[in-house]
């Protein structure tokens, strides 16, 4: 069972991936790969990054915004190569050892839920 991160960024949120990258190597293990999606166009900005762990995806938009954001999380399956995917946002941080068995009870993934009443 392989497990990626998912992140879904744009050029306001990179101070917070900032922060969210240096806790995921600082805190995370045994995760397959780390995978950045950032709109077209956006993906220089990170060029002066020097990532080596993490694939940094340029994701074309039909459209804008928050709109935009949901639709490249609903198609994370076609740019992560593992089992399951643990969508993580820009703001952000793991502050405790992390693993994917974190997200797991007895090999089956966690469906936490809230009930509305």
């Amino acid at each position: 069972m392989t497990t990626d991160l998912f992140i879904r960024t744009y050029h306001a949120d990179l101070p917070w991936l900032a922060w969210c990258l240096k806790s995921i190597h600082r805190h995370c293990t045994g995760f397959n790969q780390i995978v950045i999606t950032i709109p077209k166009g956006q993906e220089h900005l990170l060029a002066s990054w020097n990532l080596t762990q993490e694939r940094v995806l340029p994701v074309s938009e039909i459209m804008s915004g928050y709109m935009a954001q949901q639709d490249t999380k609903l198609h994370a399956d076609q740019y992560c190569l593992s089992d399951y995917i643990c969508h993580v946002d820009s703001d952000c941080v793991f502050k405790t050892g992390t693993t994917p068995e974190s997200f797991f009870r007895n090999s089956r993934p966690l469906m936490l839920m809230t009930p509305y009443s």
